[in-house]
């Protein structure tokens, strides 16, 4: 991923998000159950073995014990490519800054468009 759109990425806030005006958010939205996630205490090895688990998925939210506790975002493809050098940078330096939309505000971001 070239620097510029990696950089996109990371900057990225509700306002760059575009919703259908005729979906609802909680349509594109998933279950708390099936969410899969990466606890931030994970070794390289352990987050190795969940992306390996789920090759479909391209980001991951990285959590502190518990999915109510989001730190981030990990891309799965990013973390891949660090495992390239020479020394692992870890984990927090691939995290990106998640952005959170509630299902009670998805009407503001409508709104704004």
């Amino acid at each position: 991923m070239n620097k510029k759109k990696k950089d996109s990425l990371k900057d990225a806030d509700s306002s760059d998000l575009i919703i259908p005006a005729a979906r609802k958010i909680g349509s594109c939205m998933t279950r708390r159950n099936d969410i899969v996630w990466i606890d931030a205490a994970s070794k390289q090895q352990a987050i190795l073995e969940r992306v390996r688990e789920y090759p479909c998925f391209s980001y991951f939210p990285v959590c502190a014990q518990t999915v109510d506790a989001v730190l981030g975002v990990l891309s799965a493809r990013d973390f891949l490519l660090s495992l390239q050098d020479a020394q692992w940078v870890g984990l927090k330096a691939l995290v990106s800054k998640p952005v959170f939309i509630p299902e009670t505000g998805a009407r503001h971001y409508r709104g704004n468009r």
